[in-house]
């Protein structure tokens, strides 16, 4: 299989498997389907994490309002403060941690996604929430219902007849196929790198050759050396000519057994 590490920015990017004769146009609609799963899996998982802090929702209308106590306060007054049973937030975030596991090493140990895989993620962190309110179902206004049962759509989703493909800056036609691409060929263990951006919206920007570890490493070093260099230029002191190293003769005293003479 042929390996894409698909991504929309330096740091949001997946693993997407195909065959190398794969239609261009079913893989591109395939890392679209996968994109907006992933970026609707991070939204469950970013409020479900307030959800075993805090509990459910808040009213819209008391959203910020300062004026309930539950048993432990939201600092951003969105929660009323009632968490889920201790039972219940075990599951919940055991589910939690193992989207966020796969999420993370996927890439790493080239784990494509699928949406299989991120579809049984989703149902595995919906029905420890079902289950934790089975008597008091979640209410609409919660964002997790949105996220869970609705057809949410964010900022991050992509729309697979809106969506092109690009590959070493340029973009990629979707009637050919994968093996058009000179890196890909008839190579079925290719990795490439790929990028999705809305067509219209001009070739991405190139990704830069330093990354930010790498950067603020170059800038201590050179911040150091050009301390070292000042505190020399400053450093008018000359007593190391009295030195016994930087006596020219000083060889040749060593041989002839005359070092450190005192004339005193």
């Amino acid at each position: 299989m042929v390996y894409l590490k698909v991504k929309r920015s330096e740091t949001d990017i997946f693993l997407y498997e195909a065959k190398h004769d794969a239609p261009l146009d079913q893989v591109v609609n395939g890392c679209v389907a996968v994109n907006n799963q992933v970026a609707r899996l991070q939204e469950v998982i970013h409020n479900v994490e307030d959800l075993v802090k805090y509990g459910p929702a808040r009213p819209p209308e008391k959203v910020g309002l300062d004026d309930e106590e539950g048993e432990v306060k939201d600092p951003t007054a969105r929660r009323i403060g009632i968490p889920p049973a201790k039972q219940n937030i075990e599951e919940i975030s055991k589910c939690v941690d193992n989207a966020k596991s796969v999420l993370n090493r996927h890439v790493d140990k080239k784990e494509a996604l699928t949406l299989e895989t991120l579809k049984d993620l989703m149902a595995d962190i919906s029905g420890s929430i079902t289950k934790a309110y089975l008597s008091n179902p979640l209410p609409a206004y919660d964002p997790i219902t949105e996220y869970l049962f609705d057809d949410f759509k964010s900022e991050q989703y992509l729309d697979q007849d809106t969506t092109s493909m690009w590959f070493a800056g340029k973009e990629l036609q979707r009637s050919g196929k994968l093996m058009d691409i000179k890196s890909v060929g008839k190579n079925d263990k290719s990795v490439i790198i790929v990028k999705l951006q809305k067509k219209g919206g001009g070739a991405p920007a190139r990704e830069t050759g330093v990354t930010e570890e790498m950067q603020k490493n170059l800038m201590s070093y050179y911040y150091k050396k050009q301390e070292e260099e000042k505190k020399l230029m400053d450093d008018d002191d000359d007593s190391h000519f009295n030195s016994e190293w930087s006596n020219p003769s000083g060889l040749k005293n060593h041989f002839q057994g005359i070092g450190n003479v005192s004339w005193k």
